[in-house]
């Protein structure tokens, strides 16, 4: 999980504050795990709104291989759950959500719950 986090500069009025405290415009870094690996790096930017999105992207890349598809993901539960009284609910729930993200360009189930397109 990475969090974001201001490095305040040596000038900065408020670094004594501490490296939670956001309001002031020093560089945003980010710090954390990604895939086991220890990242603390600058986002390059002083702007909350686009070091979220960094780190939002920065998350939901990912090996393609370790991407459940949803076009897999909807035909297993349908065929692991077909015994069940609520199958006709699913079915009319999850085959237009296939629709949906095939017409979207969205191939894996990361990138619905990230809403960033996957890498097909």
């Amino acid at each position: 999980m990475l969090k974001t986090f201001r490095r305040h500069l040596a000038n900065c009025p408020h670094r004594s504050k501490g490296r939670r405290y956001l309001r002031c415009s020093c560089p945003i870094w980010v710090d954390g795990t990604l895939d086991g690996h220890r990242v603390l790096k600058s986002l390059d930017t002083a702007n909350l709104e686009i070091a979220a999105n960094k780190v939002l992207h920065m998350e939901a890349d990912q090996k393609v291989e370790d991407q459940v598809s949803v076009n897999n993901a909807v035909d297993d539960f349908l065929k692991a759950n077909k015994e069940l009284a609520s199958i006709y609910t699913y079915n009319q729930v999850l085959i237009p959500l296939k629709r949906f993200c095939l017409n979207r360009g969205i191939s894996a189930i990361r990138a619905i719950t990230y809403g960033i397109p996957s890498v097909s």
